[in-house]
Formats: C-alpha cells, sequence, structure tokens
C-alpha cells in the first residue's frame, strides 16, 4: 500500500492490478535470467574466435578434444538460460492471452449497467489488450537488457588502474644489459611470468628468444624496454 505524508494511498487504477502483477512476476525474472544469458554469450565468440586464431598451437599439442569440450561446455551454459528466457516469455504470453477472457467476463458481469454503444467500443479494444500489454512490457525490458552492456562500461570505468611503467631517458654508450635474478608478474594475483631470470647481453651481440607459447618472450622484451617493472631482481644498462 503507498502511502503519502503518512496516510494510505489506494491505486488509482484498481482494475490495472492483473497487469501491474503480471508485470512484476515477469520482470523478476526475465531480467535476471536473460542478463546471465547474455554474459554467457561472449564466452563462447570469444573460445571460438581464439580458437581459430590459435589453430596451429593447438593442433601442435594435440588439444582438440580439449578445447571442443570446453566450447562444448560453454555453448551447454548458455543454453540452459537462452532456453529458460524462451521459456519465460511464452509463460508470459499465455497470461496475457487470459487478460483478454478475464475482462470479457467481467464485462459480461457487470454489462447491465453499460449502454450498448459503450459496451461495443470496450470489447473493440478488449482485442487488442493482449497484444499491446505483451509488446509494451516486452519492448521495456528489452530496453533494460541493452542496457547491460553500458552497466558493464561503467564497472570498467572503476576498475584500479594499474601501476604505470617509468619511461627511462635515452641511453647512449650502453656496454651491457644485466639481468639478476628478476622475477616478473603482470599482476599481483598472477603467477610469476619470469622467475628468477639472470643473464648479460653485451653491446654487438645477437641474441634470439626463444620459446613456447606463454613462456614469457613478450615479456622479456618488455621488459629491457621498460614498460613492465620487476618485483624482484634488477635490471641494469652498462655504460
Amino acid at each position: 500500500m503507498m502511502t503519502l505524508g503518512g496516510a494510505p494511498m489506494k491505486p488509482r487504477f484498481p482494475h490495472l492490478a492483473p497487469i501491474r502483477t503480471l508485470y512484476q512476476q515477469y520482470t523478476s525474472a526475465y531480467t535476471a535470467v536473460s542478463k546471465t544469458e547474455k554474459n554467457l554469450k561472449g564466452p563462447i565468440i570469444t573460445h571460438f574466435s581464439e580458437s581459430q586464431l590459435g589453430l596451429e598451437v593447438i593442433r601442435a599439442f594435440s588439444a582438440e578434444s580439449y578445447h571442443f569440450k570446453m566450447l562444448l561446455d560453454r555453448i551447454d551454459d548458455f543454453s540452459r538460460f537462452h532456453y529458460a528466457t524462451r521459456y519465460i516469455n511464452r509463460w508470459f504470453m499465455f497470461r496475457c492471452d487470459l487478460l483478454g477472457p478475464l475482462f470479457f467476463t467481467t464485462l459480461n458481469i457487470i454489462s447491465l449497467s453499460l449502454a450498448p454503444g459503450a459496451m461495443a467500443v470496450i470489447l473493440t479494444a478488449n482485442n487488442q489488450l493482449a497484444p499491446n500489454t505483451y509488446w509494451t512490457i516486452k519492448y521495456v525490458e528489452e530496453l533494460k537488457r541493452d542496457f547491460d552492456s553500458v552497466e558493464r562500461v561503467r564497472g570498467l570505468l572503476n576498475v584500479p588502474q594499474e601501476r604505470l611503467g617509468y619511461r627511462p631517458s635515452r641511453l647512449r654508450g650502453v656496454v651491457s644489459i644485466t639481468f639478476e635474478g628478476v622475477y616478473i608478474k603482470h599482476q599481483s594475483n598472477l603467477p610469476d611470468a619470469i622467475k628468477n631470470m639472470s643473464f648479460v647481453i653485451h653491446a654487438g651481440e645477437k641474441v634470439a628468444i626463444v620459446g613456447r607459447t606463454g613462456a614469457g618472450k613478450s615479456t622479456l622484451i618488455s621488459s629491457i624496454l621498460g614498460a613492465v617493472l620487476p618485483h624482484e631482481g634488477s635490471i641494469r644498462y652498462e655504460p
């Protein structure tokens, strides 16, 4: 019951109570399920596209069955919520179709007090009650669902920024680059990308960095350029 200034306030349109109740029941279920469905669709597309880009690596390690099973598991998770969303829509459409007979029965009960012309107008408008109710609520929920992307962007704006790497000054006449017990990780909660790395590169040498995917080759080059910093050990540029 709504209140205004401490006094109870009755709804102005009590005849809309069935529609209001139906709307509340539908939105409480549809909003949560459709949002989860939309969130589960992205990983499927990402997994498929990344598997195509890394197909050579997947075949090199004979991991086809593993990645295919992972794709099927993600499709299964998405399908559960996809079908749940469709069932909720069918549930809602069926009850919207019941609104017409409900109002028609109510009008038959009170028809003795209505003029024939008014009764004809009401019955004509009643034919459009169910589809108009369904599509109005449906479009409102779809609009709310489309704003989920805006909500995710808002969440990304509040993500704490990582520590910026320092920009070293221009080096002239560097004789060697020395790594001593270097440990580097991309985030504090992730394992080390480079562990206990020690070596010396002298000026004029040609050095090849080789390794499997994820071995830390790019991280090593980034650390030489100063884009990432070690959390343990030292990197020295000897003049």
